[in-house]
């Protein structure tokens, strides 16, 4: 757990603030919330790892010739399958084609010198759909679809029902990790002002530490959801105050607490 301090003044002031991840945008995202007079916790709930057995997927790595597309869901997703295959030294053929969701995921392919030929407006597997819906011949088609081990089905089901033929490979997961004492007395306390939820797995993570009473609080605490999955994962945790950023991203997020909460 880390916390940073607020200053003084700010479109945030007073509020304490905590986030259930840690990666690099979180960071930045903390200290843009300490900038606008607001004290972030990072208190992870789970961290991203290697599934158990990557046979499967250094399989689909081996022969990537036979695949017609290549389709990746998130940015995580861009980093560990390219490590991946430099791990298994192998390279991705310039014949396949390539669908990301989200413009961040696809600058990430980008910057493995990769062209992406579909990028939906909608930041998600149903955005993803619709564009892939306008293209015709899928019968027959050998799709890759690198996800994490919780990832939802609906792309890979919308392909098949098309005729595509999809692999469907675990790419990563994600792993409990207990909170200190610390913060589960800060929950206790009612301590914070509004939690971050950048996944659906975050909020089932949270509430799996948690006892009765402190799942209480957390119910009427704000929730700062980053799109409809991980809402509609909230509404069924019982909470009651969610507010969805706009787009789904880190700095959204703030932006949402900003609109929703301003300085005590």
């Amino acid at each position: 757990m880390s916390s940073l301090p607020p200053v003084s003044t700010g479109a945030l002031g007073g509020r304490h603030l905590l986030w259930l991840r840690d990666s690099a945008p979180i960071l930045r995202a903390a200290e843009r919330c300490r900038n606008l007079g607001a004290m972030a916790t990072i208190a992870p709930v789970s961290e991203i790892v290697d599934p158990p057995d990557l046979a499967s997927l250094d399989r689909a790595l081996s022969h990537l010739d036979d695949y017609d597309w290549l389709m990746i869901t998130s940015q995580e997703g861009v980093a560990r399958f390219f490590s991946r295959l430099a791990t298994v030294a192998q390279k991705l053929p310039s014949s396949i084609k390539i669908a990301a969701v989200g413009d961040k995921t696809a600058d990430a392919l980008r910057e493995h010198q990769v062209a992406v030929g579909v990028v939906p407006r909608q930041l998600n597997q149903e955005g993803l759909i619709q564009a892939l819906q306008a293209i015709p011949g899928w019968q027959g088609s050998r799709v890759l679809l690198p996800l994490a081990d919780r990832a939802r089905s609906q792309l890979a089901k919308f392909l098949e029902a098309q005729g595509a033929l999809v692999d469907r490979v675990v790419l990563y997961q994600s792993r409990e990790v207990a909170l200190s004492e610390l913060v589960l007395q800060k929950i206790s306390s009612s301590d914070f002002d509004a939690i971050f939820y950048t996944a659906p797995s975050s909020a089932e993570f949270l509430f799996k530490q948690l006892d009765g009473d402190q799942q209480r609080i957390i119910q009427d605490t704000w929730a700062i959801s980053i799109g409809s999955t991980t809402s509609a994962m909230l509404k069924k945790l019982g909470i009651r105050r969610i507010a969805e950023a706009s787009m789904p991203s880190i700095s959204d997020l703030v932006d949402k607490a900003i609109q929703v909460l301003g300085p005590c």
